[in-house]
């Protein structure tokens, strides 16, 4: 499962990489994808070196570095998909994109402010689970919008 997720962030940092250029020929958002670079990157920390506690608690400083890391992971991809959401509803060819970045940076954010609400109960995997949904989701729309519009 760790190599999985280590090759997810790897993949998703390069994929990000390559995005400004990929939207609208570089005439997209450079905020957006410079915001997802950098959660990709707190993705790859995490992942390799702040994975959770066993058992799922928080209790070393490897645990909360992974709590950390993930919420601030997390509120940059929303960040990122407000960004792409504000730079790209002045192109055509991406204004439906632009409502579907918003619908799901709401979707996104009370997701893991539920999260946090329940940080401290035996759902909190789960919720984690669920919470992450919209990010993947959002991921495989924008590679299929890059590839469809470029």
């Amino acid at each position: 499962m760790q190599s999985l997720m280590i090759a997810s962030s790897v993949l998703l940092f390069a994929f990000y990489l390559g995005l400004h250029e990929g939207i609208n020929d570089g005439g997209g958002s450079i905020v957006g994808p410079l915001l997802f670079v950098v959660s990709s990157f707190l993705g790859m920390l995490v992942t390799i070196f702040f994975p959770l506690d066993e058992g799922g608690e928080i209790i070393t400083l490897r645990g909360k570095m992974h709590l950390i890391l993930v919420i601030g992971s997390g509120m940059l991809t929303i960040a990122g998909m407000v960004a792409l959401w504000f730079r790209l509803q002045r192109v055509e060819a991406w204004s439906v994109f632009t409502i579907y970045s918003l619908i799901s940076a709401f979707a996104s954010f009370i997701l893991v402010v539920i999260s946090g609400i329940f940080i401290k109960s035996k759902y909190r995997g789960l919720l984690e689970r669920l919470g992450v949904t919209p990010y993947q989701l959002y991921y495989f729309v924008l590679s299929l919008m890059v590839f469809l519009n470029d």
